[in-house]
């Protein structure tokens, strides 16, 4: 070969390679645009992983309804079987008194939660005629609409058909879990109040509607900060499932009863659920079914913004889960099978801590009924 011919040689081969690198910056230019413009601004603090065991900075705030995975732990625990006397079921924790004590399906209209029209009335009515006419601001929208009557002590109450009311009002919630309620939306209610007051020959006080948008889409964002739900899951051996029956015992003396939902959940005083066991795959859990299973996970989950009890549930969520990975002799992991450590714990309690106090700073405690509401 000449020299000729070999220079050329070797300007070829530097000129692939220089497009090569071109190719490998321009790609990971448009990663890292893509990553910016596209990406999370707002990591997930329940699946942040740390190299060599170090904790990340805590981030601003989790975004919506994330399911969480958690950090590795640094060493494997032992493992110790319990006998069905260690999982006698905990105290439930204590749960505030809120504003009224309605089912969340009743619960009372909210300025703060629902877009709220009042119906002056030059008479009492009975509520059968105000649930007839009321039917004309259902109309068209999504969100629920909640009504509310005034009694003749001026005490106020969802409309019964047998009631008699002197005044009523009405409100469209103004965002749950499917989003915030659009303007248009919006529109469309406080068109059908107009119908209902020219029914009833009633005088209407009706909010704005931008306003009322606007609103709507800042409580959304707040619950978009605030919606995050913990899964941790107990994973058995390859050649030791988890048996239905022993599931069912544990459960049973950990406080859970089934649902006809397929999954255990454990309740306090009033009704409301702190947090659940489901299985880990197919099938649901039933009755029957749990006779015959056998299973390679279970997950216990925790649904932040609708269980009562702020701290004090989670830390009976902990011990719920940390008891099953005893007794079964399972390892409790993240959504990735990654074993979980008490320092990953310490960390989502303090993410849970600020979570708690920005709900309670916006007058919506967990577990209360606006917040079993909103995140519905």
């Amino acid at each position: 070969m000449s020299d000729l011919q070999i220079g050329l040689a070797v300007i070829g081969a530097f000129v692939i390679g220089a497009v090569i690198a071109y190719n490998k910056w321009q790609e990971g230019r448009v990663a890292r645009r893509a990553d910016r413009d596209f990406g999370s601004r707002h990591p997930d603090v329940l699946v942040s992983r740390t190299a060599a065991g170090a904790e990340p900075p805590e981030p601003d705030a989790p975004r919506a309804t994330a399911v969480a995975g958690v950090a590795s732990r640094a060493a494997a625990v032992e493992r110790v079987e319990h006998t069905m006397g260690d999982v006698d079921a905990p105290p439930v924790p204590h749960t505030p008194a809120f504003e009224a004590d309605w089912a969340s399906d009743r619960a009372p209209l909210d300025a703060r939660v629902d877009c709220v029209a009042t119906l002056a009335l030059g008479q009492p009515i009975s509520g059968a005629e105000a649930l007839a006419a009321g039917v004309l601001a259902d109309e068209g929208v999504t969100k629920p609409v909640r009504w509310e009557g005034e009694r003749a002590d001026g005490g106020w109450e969802p409309v019964e058909a047998d009631g008699t009311y002197r005044s009523l009002r009405a409100g469209l919630q103004l965002a749950d879990r499917n989003g915030p309620a659009t303007a248009q939306e919006l529109g469309v209610f406080v068109k059908g109040m107009q119908d209902v007051a020219a029914t009833l020959s009633a005088e209407l006080a009706a909010p704005d509607v931008g306003g009322a948008a606007g609103q709507a889409v800042a409580l959304d964002e707040f619950c978009a900060d605030v919606d995050v739900q913990i899964g941790l899951n107990v994973i058995a051996t390859e050649t030791q499932p988890f048996a239905g029956t022993k599931l069912r015992a544990l459960a049973e003396a950990g406080g859970l009863r089934l649902g006809d939902d397929g999954a255990f959940h454990r309740y306090d005083d009033h009704g409301h659920e702190l947090y659940s066991l489901s299985n880990g795959g197919d099938p649901p859990f039933t009755a029957e079914g749990l006779r015959a299973l056998a299973t390679q996970a279970v997950t216990v989950t925790l649904d932040v913004p609708r269980a009562p009890g702020s701290t004090a549930t989670f830390r009976l969520y902990l011990d719920f889960a940390r008891q099953l990975e005893q007794a079964l002799g399972g390892m409790l992991v993240d959504d990735n099978r990654k074993p979980v450590g008490q320092a990953a714990l310490d960390r989502i309690g303090r993410q849970l801590e600020r979570i708690y106090g920005q709900m309670d700073a916006r007058g919506i405690p967990a577990g209360s009924p606006a917040a079993q509401r909103l995140f519905s």
